[in-house]
């Protein structure tokens, strides 16, 4: 079965994963069918299936009418993005008030057990990050190439957000200040792709 990880960004920058939450439909396609039926007028799982979806659902981190949480939670799923350890707190938060705002019903969710365990096992980790399925490529994980002939071979290494190129950092702590018309990117969260 697919899952999702929760990944732990080290002090020194590695990117290594934490805990497992089978079934990874609880993470990202959970908060997929949630935004996209209530934002963007459409069924549910079309997010999964029809042409051009995915970019309108994820432009929704810059839409002013998503909740702090909303916008929070779905940026949590972009590709390399991670959170500082300072802002956990504010993860913990949205992830509740995400589930307050949508409900799981008979949906499988990991949002409430991935708070718990934010609460509970987070000390001495400079921040956070997720491998949203399983099923698909970890992008925390960094291929390693033969020092001779330069080609792919079957190790990786984690990925180091101080020092490997495309990590994206979300800063949240400003998100409590949001006012309509906001961007997320640009005004209340500081983006900055790591060199």
């Amino acid at each position: 079965m697919s899952y999702t990880q929760l990944k732990r960004v080290t002090p020194d920058g590695e990117v290594l994963g934490v805990e497992d939450f089978q079934n990874a439909h609880g993470w990202a396609a959970f908060i997929y069918s949630q935004l996209t039926e209530k934002y963007l007028g459409v069924e549910r799982r079309s997010w999964l299936v029809v042409s051009g979806m995915s970019k309108r659902l994820w432009a929704l981190v810059d839409d002013a009418r998503l909740d702090a949480c909303e916008r929070i939670v779905l940026a949590l799923t972009f590709d390399r993005a991670w959170v500082m350890a300072p802002d956990v707190p504010y993860v913990i938060e949205a992830l509740r008030n995400f589930v307050a705002l949508h409900p799981a019903g008979e949906n499988v969710s990991h949002l409430l057990w991935i708070a718990a365990v934010l609460e509970d096992e987070w000390d001495g980790a400079d921040g956070l990050a997720f491998y949203g399925m399983s099923v698909s490529e970890d992008l925390w994980n960094v291929d390693l190439e033969c020092e001779t002939c330069g080609q792919s071979t079957d190790e990786s290494r984690p990925f180091n957000v101080r020092t490997d190129k495309g990590a994206i950092m979300l800063r949240i702590d400003a998100l409590e200040d949001c006012t309509e018309g906001d961007k997320f990117f640009e005004d209340k969260v500081d983006v900055t792709v790591q060199p």
